[in-house]
This record gives structure tokens, C-alpha cells and sequence, in this order.
């Protein structure tokens, strides 16, 4: 990120770097392939500790925030995320936090708030992310009763997963992974330790317990998107920084007829030529914070123009630097592939490319007085 960091933000920055360098090296990453959740549960609540699960959770419930909002402190752990291609459930669990912190106290709010603080509970945000603009889910009556039907896959989710938040005709349900009629079906995935899952929903019964009251002022569904889209964003600039990095230091290295291979024209104008993609992707995602800040249609559009530029430019560049990297890149053995598995998932996640062209269009024209 290019925001300005105070002494505060600086050192919460500098700790983030530190425990992710102790907890998510890439042979602790490659261990956690076959792990059910993909992180470790004493990991995620020793981040938790850090503060990374209660920066949109309440003050009275356990949360704190360095700023205002919480997001820029939340993009900077997203940004170093991808710079680890690190484990850890962080953006539905943030999602999970601005929902219910927006809702109306009741007792399982309440204890699902706390339970997210504490890093003992992890909550999936069942939506469909790569085509958010599909209606999900539908609740309807039947036998005098109000039951949830409806499928959903992709959803970031794992058999740890505790709880399920879905916005269903502009209302928020919090509903139980255990409840009867609900399952969770883990689904293959290019990244070692995102776990994607088809959620199910048969005939559950959804009592007042399930429903909680939200601020009607604001679009939840478009809100709960640009916070999930704006953390993806960090995260994927995070990825293209590391392997920037990772390639200008080995195209110095690397020799080929006597002469560092960076000292050929045509590898520095890659290098250039990403070096301004990378820039121009950290502007984006910053702006995106900054106006997250204030919750409508223009957060909704400074969101999207981050994922339409960066979701276009993160594969193709990261899939470049292993070119550059010649016949080593492409082996098991080196960490690269990690990192374009986690942009591939990353970018065609929450919408694509088009779906956010299209989406800022729509913004605009909304925008725009009619005669």
C-alpha cells in the first residue's frame, strides 16, 4: 500500500510482516496442503490476538481499530497475506465482522462476535462470488413455517467453519453450519491452502433466532461485496510486490553470456512495464480503502475499478515472472507457484473482470442526472 502510515499503523504493519514470516513460510504453507481447513486453528487465534479478527467487531464485544474504520489496517494483513500466500480464513471472517457489526444486538450475534474476536469460530459469507449479481438462496413459506433452500458453490469454507451469513431479500441470516439441512461439501481448488465448499441449504427452518435487523440506510449486499473486494485487491498487489521483488532479484543474479540477464533491453521493459501495473495496482486498492470509509455507490465503483484493473493484469504478470525465471520456475520446488495459484483463485473470486466493467457502468449511469 502507498497510504501514509502513522507511527501506530507503522508498527502494526512491521508485526503483521514478522508473525507471517514466523507462521506462514512456504514449507509451512506446503505442509497445510492436506489440512482439512487449510490453516491451523492455533495460528488463526494467535492472529486473532494480533487483532486481525476484531478490527470490525465492537468495542464492547473485543474489537479495536487503530483508524476510524479498521480498513486500512485490514488491507495492509491482506497485503502481507499475499506476500506469504498465506493461510487463514481473513476475508469471509472480515466480511462475517462488518455484517453482524452492523446488526442489531441480539444473544447469537453477540456470542458469534465474540467467538470471531476470540479467533475460535470462523464464519463462511455464502454468496455467489463469481457471479455476485445472481440471486442466491431463497427463503420462503411452507407448512406455516419459513425454510432456506438453495445451493451455492465456491463459497470460502472449510468442515471447521462454524457459522453462515447470507443476505437473503435484503436481510442478514446468521445461520449454523451443524443445523439440520445445511452442508458443507468441499470442492478441488489450485490453491494449497484456500478451501472453497459447495453450501447447501434443505428445507431449513428459519426461526427470529436467524434474522437479524441491519441498517436499512445501507445496500448490505454491495457493502459486504467491496469490503470482500477491496481486501482481495490488497492481497493480490501483496502477490504482485512479492514476486516483483522475487524476479528483479533473480534476473540480477541470473547470468547468461557474462552479463546479468536484467542488463538486456528487452527484460528491463518487462520489468518496467510491470513495475507500472504494480504501482498503478497499489493506487487503486488505496483509493478503494480510502472510499470504503463511507459505505455507497462510490465505494461501490472505486471497488470495482480495482478489480477490473487488477484482476486483468495479477495472472498474466505473475505467469510472466515464471517465464522470466526460466525452466526453474515452472518446477514444485520453487515458490513462484504458489503465488500464481493463489492470484489464478484470487482473481476469478467476488465477480470478474466483467462483471465489474459492467458493474461500474451501472454505477455511473445511476449517477448521472437524467434531463
Amino acid at each position: 500500500m502507498q497510504l501514509t502510515l502513522d507511527d501506530d499503523l507503522q508498527l502494526f504493519h512491521e508485526t503483521t510482516r514478522k508473525f507471517l514470516a514466523a507462521e506462514a513460510s512456504s514449507a509451512q504453507v506446503r505442509a497445510l496442503a492436506d489440512h482439512p481447513a487449510g490453516f491451523d486453528a492455533a495460528m488463526w487465534q494467535r492472529a486473532a490476538g494480533l487483532g486481525w479478527t476484531s478490527i470490525l467487531v465492537p468495542e464492547a464485544l473485543g474489537g479495536g481499530r487503530l483508524t476510524a474504520s479498521g480498513l486500512p489496517e485490514l488491507a495492509l494483513i491482506a497485503e502481507e497475506l499475499g506476500r506469504w500466500a498465506g493461510p487463514g480464513p481473513l476475508v469471509p471472517v472480515s466480511v462475517a465482522a462488518a455484517a453482524l457489526a452492523l446488526a442489531e444486538p441480539t444473544p447469537r450475534r453477540d456470542r458469534v462476535l465474540s467467538d470471531l474476536a476470540s479467533g475460535t469460530a470462523v464464519v463462511g459469507w455464502v454468496a455467489d462470488h463469481r457471479r455476485p449479481d445472481v440471486s442466491g438462496p431463497v427463503v420462503s413459506r411452507v407448512d406455516g413455517r419459513d425454510v432456506l433452500n438453495g445451493e451455492v458453490s465456491g463459497v470460502e469454507a472449510s468442515p471447521t467453519t462454524s457459522w453462515l451469513i447470507l443476505v437473503v431479500d435484503g436481510g442478514l441470516l446468521l445461520v449454523g453450519a451443524d443445523e439440520p439441512g445445511v452442508s458443507v461439501v468441499a470442492n478441488g481448488g489450485i490453491d494449497l491452502v484456500r478451501r472453497l465448499a459447495t453450501v447447501r441449504f434443505d428445507d431449513v427452518v428459519i426461526t427470529d433466532d436467524h434474522r437479524l435487523s441491519t441498517d436499512p440506510s445501507i445496500e448490505l449486499d454491495a457493502h459486504l461485496l467491496d469490503i470482500a473486494v477491496t481486501l482481495q485487491c490488497a492481497e493480490l498487489a501483496g502477490i504482485m510486490a512479492r514476486t516483483f521483488e522475487m524476479t528483479l532479484e533473480y534476473v540480477s543474479e541470473r547470468v547468461s553470456f557474462g552479463r546479468p540477464i536484467s542488463s538486456y533491453q528487452a527484460i528491463k521493459h518487462r520489468m518496467a512495464d510491470h513495475r507500472l501495473v504494480l504501482e498503478a495496482s497499489h493506487a487503486v486498492v488505496d483509493a478503494a480503502v480510502r472510499m470504503l470509509e463511507h459505505p455507497g455507490p462510490s465505494a461501490s465503483e472505486a471497488a470495482s475499478v480495482a478489480k477490473a484493473y487488477i484482476a486483468a493484469h495479477a495472472t498474466s504478470m505473475v505467469q510472466d515472472f515464471v517465464q522470466l525465471h526460466g525452466g526453474i520456475g515452472v518446477t514444485w520446488e520453487h515458490d513462484l507457484h504458489l503465488f500464481l495459484r493463489r492470484a489464478t483463485l484470487a482473481s476469478s473470486l467476488y465477480g470478474s473482470v466483467a462483471f465489474h466493467h459492467e458493474r461500474v457502468v451501472r454505477l455511473l449511469e445511476s449517477a448521472t442526472p437524467k434531463d
